[in-house]
């Protein structure tokens, strides 16, 4: 992924996961820190990993 992913599409496809961890209206701690892992391992940076997932919070209606 690393290798045939643009750096917006791990952006994307990080801010995906959060959508779907926020989708239950709980956040548990073990999608968090999978979600966190992830984005480290792909390259994410913590500023694009915080506005995925700011992004996700909102469009879930948890602002």
């Amino acid at each position: 992924m690393n290798e045939h992913f643009t750096q917006a599409q791990k952006i994307h496809m990080v801010e995906t996961m959060w959508q779907v961890a926020y989708s239950d209206a709980h956040l548990d701690a073990h999608e968090n820190h999978l979600i966190g892992k992830i984005a480290g391992l792909l390259h994410v940076t913590h500023g694009e990993y915080t506005g995925a997932k700011m992004r996700a919070r909102e469009a879930a209606g948890h602002a």
